[in-house]
């Protein structure tokens, strides 16, 4: 976990990933991964690279998912968050939530476009510039 620390260090030294919570966010996904234990993180790995970070936190109680998708800076637009999202759907965490969400800033239109592009919709935005997304029924369908 340490090496994968210092990887996402290394990657919010990158402006655009600044939005995402902040150059401490990456110490704050382990010390709220560590504490929560309906939260999982995980790098992603591609031919031995690192290529993308997933924070996935589940309420239970309200079969919801909330997920924040993070794309080594200098692979992003090439449809790795994509290819992301559709492995994601298919992991056994996720079998009894009904719902998977994400807060994108709305200029982030990149990861706006990613995530519409696997089926999420908007559902609303917020007076911080946050548009919420919902996938339906991510427990029972399986994007192909």
């Amino acid at each position: 976990m340490q090496t994968d620390l210092a990887t996402l260090e290394e990657w919010y030294q990158d402006p655009k990933l600044h939005r995402v919570g902040g150059p401490a966010a990456p110490r704050l996904f382990l010390k709220l991964m560590r504490f929560n234990f309906n939260r999982y993180c995980w790098m992603i790995r591609k031919h031995n690279e690192d290529v993308g970070f997933v924070d996935l936190e589940i309420k239970p109680n309200e079969r919801v998912a909330w997920i924040a998708l993070l794309i080594k800076p200098m692979l992003q637009n090439q449809g790795l968050g994509k290819q992301i999202l559709q492995a994601l759907m298919k992991v056994p965490e996720l079998s009894e939530v009904d719902k998977l969400r994400a807060g994108i800033e709305e200029d982030n239109e990149s990861s706006l476009r990613c995530f519409k592009a696997v089926g999420f919709e908007q559902m609303d935005s917020d007076e911080k510039g946050i548009v919420n997304l919902q996938y339906i029924d991510c427990g029972r369908k399986r994007v192909t």
